[in-house]
């Protein structure tokens, strides 16, 4: 064939928007235990067909200034997630008591972010957290998550190229549903614009935080004519 595709990196992040709203999601500890259960790799493989890459900060890993940055593992951390839960005084595993129980609001129709669900939840089971996935209208989907009737949902956003975390961390932010904005990552995240802490400063509050979990940057394809 005389066209073939390529890969473009896209400043696409797909993630799960938490309710800070809720007890069990109030709790740092209970947000950390969910990003640790996360496989960000598999689900890139997986839910996308290879055509993500993990998000283990909240910036693009394209980014130059990202590439010395730490961040998330791209594989999950069973055994610390369990523990954060403990922490928070979910999961007895001896009495098997307190389990912790959530909902995942996920659009019907987008079958990549679909496929993310179920991963979600697999992987959260092997932590002893029951996600139950509910599937809405897209309308209908907008509209729970602006009224703050959710306890998590995938969304995705496109990133400006200056990284700016706006969407998320901002008053009138389009993703800022559901964050505290007046938690510890928003206010770091101005002292970052301020120049008073360094990007990686401000990302090590991101990861103790977890105001929302990034899972992954979207590549798109590209067709273009061998011949060219």
């Amino acid at each position: 064939s005389s066209s073939a595709s390529v890969k473009v990196p896209l400043n696409s992040i797909v993630f799960l928007g938490i309710n800070s709203g809720r007890s069990a999601l109030s709790k740092s500890e209970v947000r950390l235990a969910l990003s640790n259960a996360v496989n960000r790799k598999s689900i890139c493989d997986g839910a996308f067909a290879g055509r993500a890459r993990p998000a283990t900060t909240p910036f693009n890993p394209d980014w130059a200034p990202v590439v010395e940055l730490k961040g998330f593992k791209s594989g999950e951390n069973i055994d610390a997630a369990v523990a954060q839960l403990e922490l928070a005084g979910y999961n007895n595993k001896s009495t098997g008591k307190n389990i912790l129980s959530l909902e995942l609001l996920v659009s019907k129709g987008n079958s990549f972010r679909e496929a993310t669900a179920e991963l979600v939840k697999s992987q959260f089971s092997k932590a002893g957290i029951k996600l139950t996935i509910v599937k809405d209208s897209f309308g209908n989907t907008i509209k729970r998550i602006k009224s703050g009737d959710f306890d998590l949902y995938i969304g995705e956003v496109l990133l400006p190229y200056n990284m700016s975390l706006g969407s998320f961390l901002s008053k009138r932010g389009k993703a800022s549903y559901g964050i505290n904005l007046n938690g510890d990552t928003a206010s770091d995240y101005l002292k970052y614009l301020n120049g008073d802490l360094t990007l990686q400063e401000f990302t090590d509050t991101f990861t103790a935080d977890i105001p929302y979990i990034p899972l992954c940057w979207r590549d798109g394809m590209a067709a273009y004519n061998r011949s060219l």
